[in-house]
């Protein structure tokens, strides 16, 4: 209430201060399966890929509400249980600003991912406390750090502009602390076993967060009648949106994996074949500064 100016107004509809500012898909594309749209459609589209990904964003800061809660009870050490305790404070107050922005703003809330949900299961089920940290503060949170910048810098919406930035400057110190937590311990002696279970969780969890955002959600809703599936991934995974996405996203994951130990030369190829491994000589988290965070991609 005090510290963002929710009296702004928000017009989803405004095509001077649009939500999303950069074409989410390439309308020709969408042209060549008979999918033709007014410029007042394409601005209801864009509109409601907003709802959707916003919507995403609730329902990931929803789980990392709960997996911070588990992180804080099961981490064992002292110092991880009372930063674990700050962590839970600041994952109910993203909670609170996104579902507040998609219901007085947007006026529409799309359910969660498939994907998303295996991966929030999977951290929810799984009694290792480091798989918890591995999932949550490297994954997910790194995830959603790239994630929000896009956003972040595609956006003319100045009350969604301001949201994301206090809630990027949270996600920083989440995925620093979970890259300290890490580090010593997948490079300290973990039987190779055990590290080669680690690294193959990591890479099929960056294979679903690869997947979360091709929007089936959305396409169920609007246009199953006229593309297949198959066609609608090809079409969005080829969109310049969509490419620095994806971009942004895992160049805040690579670098951290890397750092704790999760990138060795088995594991490389599967990475190398998805097109992600240019990204391992970013910065990894406790090397980035909240200014190079809040920049653009």
């Amino acid at each position: 209430d005090t510290d963002l100016p929710w009296a702004t107004g928000v017009d989803p509809m405004n095509p001077e201060i649009p939500i999303i500012s950069k074409e989410f898909i390439d309308w020709r594309l969408l042209d060549g399966y008979g999918i033709r749209m007014t410029a007042t459609e394409k601005q209801d589209f864009l509109a409601r890929v907003a709802s959707w990904m916003l919507s995403q964003f609730l329902h990931g800061e929803q789980g990392a509400l709960y997996a911070a809660c588990h992180v804080t009870s099961s981490v064992q050490w002292m110092d991880g249980k009372l930063y674990g305790s700050s962590q839970v404070v600041d994952e109910g107050r993203h909670v609170e600003v996104f579902q507040r922005y998609l219901l007085e703003k947007l006026g529409k809330v799309y359910e969660i991912n498939d994907n998303l949900y295996v991966i929030l299961d999977a951290l929810m089920t799984d009694s290792r406390w480091d798989i918890k940290f591995l999932g949550m503060q490297i994954m997910v949170e790194g995830l959603a750090l790239g994630a929000f910048g896009v956003i972040r810098h595609n956006t003319q919406e100045p009350l969604l502009k301001e949201l994301l930035r206090y809630v990027i400057t949270d996600e920083a110190r989440h995925v620093h602390y979970g890259v300290v937590a890490l580090e010593s311990y997948y490079t300290s002696g973990l039987p190779e076993q055990e590290l080669r279970e680690r690294e193959d969780w990591a890479f099929e969890m960056s294979v679903l967060l690869r997947n979360r955002f091709l929007a089936h959600e959305f396409y169920d809703e609007y246009y199953g009648h006229a593309i297949s599936r198959k066609e609608w991934e090809r079409t969005l995974l080829n969109s310049d949106f969509m490419r620095e996405f994806r971009f942004s996203m895992f160049r805040r994951i690579i670098p951290n994996l890397k750092r704790i130990n999760l990138l060795s030369e088995r594991i490389r190829p599967h990475y190398g074949k998805l097109g992600l491994l240019e990204w391992e000589k970013q910065k990894a988290a406790p090397e980035l500064s909240i200014d190079e965070l809040l920049a653009p991609a």
